[in-house]
């Protein structure tokens, strides 16, 4: 009979005899376990050896395509740059018609007028990629400029350099989509053809930039970086806590089978890819909690937004399907007349009259007041910017709940009709609105003509400071309309909002009136309202 008890005092009292006789019976497996294994040792151990070298090659592959997916898209960068310096409609045009009345198709026209503006910018990223490789330190090591060069060509051109395309594949080998999806290139997606390194990279796509340039200003912008006033970088260098992104419809729009419901489903579209795109980053805002939270994971928060309540063609259902994709606050109006409500701005539709008369006759229709009770329903934010005046008091009559003037100035100090009056200010107060400082020169400056107004902060904390004597501080808030104005602005991209800071303190706001400003008074308001 087994005794545990015995067992136990029995090691205890011999406790080195069991370690020997324990130490011996492995001895005599482990011998057992090589003379059966016979001559696999030496297998065993090169299989090793190839794992380890294959997971330093593996390394070595993938910081290569780190390093040439990065120069590629420098060069595409420098590319659009230089080719929009370049381009010369007027020129453009007359060429193209020249080349279509000596026989050309439309396409074979378009491409050969642009081919200068081609060449030129591809001479200036070759320029480029021979200053990158000096910087590097390779200035005197032409092979590896003759490499940084070609891989910088080989983004606009792979035909350039056919004799680099071995080199090229050995650092694309295996590693293509991962790089591509973590370096946002989406111009370029290069197909790899075997795991050997003996094939050539044989297929590539690219932005034709011959035969489009000409009739696209720009090019697929990267959310993570670009020319633009907003983006990723700059978003973090500004420290921003939330930024309302508008998805922005312009009833106007000529297109042919332009419909301004499946515009803004592809902007929210964008939008949500952007969220999926830098989830670690960037977080959408649904409910009010997701603020806070998003903050506390160190993750600025992004709000879906409308501008231009048209787009729902009067239907309460859509508006309830847009509220159910995020959007979380909607301007009745753009600068058109739609079946909700009347514009300020309505002469070309494009904000084209200035200072512009503002609109009293004409406010919410029957379907707008149906639209504003159902978003009040929601907490879907109603935001009079580019309501008319009529509108904006049939606002402040009918709601039950705050409401916001998300990019507008005081019109006390800039007299646009996009502006608003002090009793307008006054009444946004007490109903426990916000309003956002608008960065737009024309609603900015007071001056004879538009052409001299001017975008700056010393005039933005101006109009600071007359909405807190008129409505008191806790109604300011930050609207800029970034990347939805032109112009020439002192603060002309979303990092430089330090400049901000400092013309807020010289104007005499407090550093804590400067946070409420900043943040605080926002996340109050959308923490209340959504």
């Amino acid at each position: 009979m087994f005794s545990k008890a015995l067992f136990k005092q029995s090691c205890k009292a011999n406790g080195v005899m069991w370690t020997i006789i324990t130490f011996a019976v492995c001895f005599m497996l482990a011998c057992v376990m090589l003379i059966s294994g016979n001559g696999n040792i030496g297998e065993t151990k090169n299989a090793i050896e190839d794992t380890i070298i294959q997971k330093e090659i593996d390394a070595a592959i993938e910081e290569r395509a780190i390093n040439y997916y990065s120069l590629s898209d420098s060069a595409l960068t420098t590319f659009d740059k230089e080719y929009i310096a370049a381009f010369d409609k007027a020129e453009y045009l007359k060429t193209v018609a020249a080349l279509m009345a000596g026989g050309k198709s439309e396409s074979e026209a378009k491409t050969a007028a642009a081919s200068k503006y081609y060449g030129v910018a591809a001479l200036k990223v070759n320029f480029a990629a021979e200053q990158k490789a000096v910087d590097l330190g390779y200035g005197d090591d032409k092979e590896k400029t003759r490499e940084i060069v070609g891989v910088s060509m080989f983004a606009l051109n792979p035909e350039l350099i056919e004799e680099g395309s071995k080199t090229l594949y050995n650092a694309y080998l295996g590693k293509t989509e991962d790089i591509l999806d973590a370096y946002d290139v989406t111009s370029l997606v290069v197909y790899a053809m075997q795991d050997k390194g003996e094939e050539y990279i044989t297929s590539i796509e690219r932005r034709d930039y011959v035969s489009t340039r000409a009739e696209k200003a720009g090019a697929p912008k990267s959310f993570a970086e670009n020319d633009l006033h907003i983006d990723l970088q700059k978003l973090k260098k500004g420290d921003y806590m939330l930024q309302c992104f508008a998805a922005f419809v312009n009833l106007g729009d000529k297109t042919p089978g332009a419909d301004p419901l499946v515009t803004a489903l592809e902007e929210i579209d964008v939008f949500k890819r952007i969220m999926e795109k830098y989830p670690e980053e960037i977080a959408p805002v649904y409910r009010p909690s997701d603020i806070r939270k998003n903050a506390a994971e160190g993750k600025i928060s992004g709000m879906l937004t409308i501008e231009e309540g048209g787009c729902c063609k009067g239907s309460l259902g859509v508006l309830r399907r847009l509220y159910e994709l995020g959007v979380r606050m909607m301007t009745l109006t753009w600068n058109h007349e739609n079946e909700l409500a009347s514009p300020n701005v309505v002469p070309g539709g494009g904000g084209d009259i200035w200072p512009c008369a503002p609109n009293t006759e004409t406010g919410l229709k029957e379907k707008g007041f149906e639209f504003l009770a159902e978003m009040e329903r929601l907490h879907l934010i109603a935001d009079v910017s580019h309501l008319s005046d009529k509108g904006f008091w049939d606002i402040v009559e009918h709601s039950t709940r705050p409401f916001a003037a998300s990019h507008s100035n005081c019109r006390a100090l800039a007299p646009h009709c996009r502006n608003l009056t002090d009793e307008m200010i006054r009444a946004l107060a007490d109903k426990g609105g916000l309003v956002g400082l608008n960065y737009c020169s024309g609603f900015l400056d007071h001056q004879p003509e538009e052409k001299l107004c001017r975008s700056t902060t010393a005039l933005m904390a101006k109009h600071a400071a007359h909405f807190k004597q008129v409505g008191g501080i806790s109604i300011i808030g930050l609207g800029s309309d970034f990347d939805g104005i032109g112009g020439k602005l002192e603060m002309d991209d979303c990092s430089k909002l330090p400049l901000l800071a400092e013309a807020l303190r010289r104007e005499g706001f407090t550093e804590d009136e400067v946070e409420d400003i900043f943040y605080r008074n926002a996340r109050r308001f959308f923490e209340e309202n959504l």
